[in-house]
Protein backbone atom coordinates (compact mmCIF):
# COMPACT_ATOMS: atom_id res chain seq x y z
CA UNK A 1 0.00 0.00 0.00
CA UNK A 2 2.90 2.24 1.07
CA UNK A 3 4.05 2.05 -3.25
CA UNK A 4 0.53 3.23 -4.19
CA UNK A 5 0.52 6.12 -1.85
CA UNK A 6 4.01 7.72 -1.00
CA UNK A 7 5.09 8.49 -5.09
CA UNK A 8 1.59 10.45 -5.87
CA UNK A 9 1.89 11.96 -2.09
CA UNK A 10 4.97 13.39 -2.84
CA UNK A 11 4.35 14.59 -6.16
CA UNK A 12 1.36 16.26 -5.26
CA UNK A 13 3.59 18.04 -1.80
CA UNK A 14 5.53 18.82 -4.57
CA UNK A 15 3.22 20.55 -6.61
CA UNK A 16 1.76 22.54 -3.51
CA UNK A 17 5.04 23.72 -1.97
CA UNK A 18 6.44 24.66 -5.02
CA UNK A 19 3.99 25.63 -7.52
CA UNK A 20 6.52 28.32 -9.52
CA UNK A 21 8.82 24.62 -10.51
CA UNK A 22 6.65 23.16 -12.93
CA UNK A 23 6.62 19.34 -12.99
CA UNK A 24 7.89 17.68 -16.52
CA UNK A 25 4.89 15.67 -17.98
CA UNK A 26 7.26 12.42 -17.95
CA UNK A 27 7.51 12.30 -14.15
CA UNK A 28 3.99 13.44 -13.53
CA UNK A 29 3.26 10.56 -15.49
CA UNK A 30 5.61 8.05 -13.69
CA UNK A 31 4.27 8.80 -10.41
CA UNK A 32 0.96 8.51 -11.38
CA UNK A 33 -0.16 5.29 -9.88
CA UNK A 34 -1.47 2.81 -12.81
CA UNK A 35 -3.20 -0.41 -11.49
CA UNK A 36 -1.78 -2.42 -14.47
CA UNK A 37 1.62 -0.61 -13.41
CA UNK A 38 1.44 -1.77 -10.22
CA UNK A 39 -0.12 -5.54 -10.52
CA UNK A 40 2.90 -6.31 -12.70
CA UNK A 41 5.95 -4.24 -10.74
CA UNK A 42 5.04 -4.85 -6.85
CA UNK A 43 5.35 -9.07 -6.79
CA UNK A 44 8.34 -8.84 -8.92
CA UNK A 45 10.23 -5.84 -6.71
CA UNK A 46 8.95 -8.10 -3.88
CA UNK A 47 10.56 -11.44 -5.55
CA UNK A 48 13.64 -9.32 -5.70
CA UNK A 49 13.68 -8.29 -2.28
CA UNK A 50 13.08 -11.80 -1.17
CA UNK A 51 15.91 -13.01 -3.06
CA UNK A 52 18.22 -10.00 -1.80
CA UNK A 53 17.25 -11.25 1.45
CA UNK A 54 17.69 -14.65 1.72
CA UNK A 55 20.92 -14.14 -0.42
CA UNK A 56 21.99 -11.42 2.26
CA UNK A 57 21.32 -14.13 5.12
CA UNK A 58 23.75 -17.18 3.21
CA UNK A 59 26.58 -14.23 2.59
CA UNK A 60 26.13 -13.22 5.92
CA UNK A 61 26.83 -16.30 7.61
CA UNK A 62 29.62 -17.28 5.12
CA UNK A 63 31.16 -13.90 6.42
CA UNK A 64 30.59 -15.21 9.86
CA UNK A 65 31.94 -18.33 9.44
CA UNK A 66 35.07 -16.85 7.93
CA UNK A 67 35.44 -14.37 10.95
CA UNK A 68 35.94 -16.91 13.78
Amino acid sequence: MPAVVIPPGIAHAFSLWAPAIPLPPDVVHVLEPGWLAMLLTLPIAMLVGAIMASLGTVFGDIWHWNRQ
